[in-house]
């Protein structure tokens, strides 16, 4: 594991690149038209991988499913709308 903190800028970049892939295969969020509560389950589960993944010391693979996680939930967002911490 690498000590390097990554930039924020680095870290949204490769959340933007999994949302973009995410697009290609599935099709963006409004041609899918999931529900909230449809996006909070894949979200779960592939949490569930990040969980299984540092169970068995594999913290590489960990991140790639933690950002998966993320662009999920990007997702939710583009297609249910974002509410702004005030």
């Amino acid at each position: 594991m690498s000590n390097a903190v990554t930039s924020m800028d680095d870290v949204f970049a490769a959340i933007r690149e999994e949302r973009l892939y995410q697009d290609r295969k599935y099709g963006p969020p409004e041609k899918r038209g999931l529900g909230l509560g449809d996006y909070v389950i894949i979200a779960e589960a592939e949490l569930a991988e990040v969980r299984w993944d540092i169970a068995h010391n594999d913290p590489e693979h960990a991140r790639i499913e933690i950002s998966q996680v993320v662009a999920v939930l990007v997702a939710a967002l583009q297609l249910h709308g974002v509410q702004r911490r005030r």
